[in-house]
């Protein structure tokens, strides 16, 4: 799971367009390394979050398939993110933050 969180001054109404922007680039830029993604929001705290499976693959690839699904979100959204946690080395049972 990616989790994109956004300042208490988002409202639900701007979180839930941001979540169509997402599902929009994921489904048109990032269906490969995504396939069958899940959007949705959550609103303690405001966050857009971006459910897909990675499953046998080496860390290497699914380092490079969530550098795929961030890019894709990245160029979709009005303003840029802080990546830097979605970087980190993860156990498969953690949640990856971007």
């Amino acid at each position: 799971m990616l989790r994109l969180e956004f300042s208490d001054e988002c409202s639900r109404t701007e979180l839930e367009d941001y979540a169509i922007l997402v599902q929009e680039a994921t489904d048109e830029r990032a269906a490969d390394a995504a396939p069958g993604a899940a959007i949705r929001c959550t609103y303690e705290p405001m966050a857009v979050e971006i459910i897909f499976t990675v499953e046998n693959e080496s860390i290497a690839e699914v380092h490079h398939r969530v550098a795929s699904v961030v890019a894709a979100i990245e160029d979709a959204l009005p303003f840029t993110f802080d990546t830097e946690t979605a970087t980190r080395s993860a156990d498969r049972r953690e949640l990856v933050h971007a």
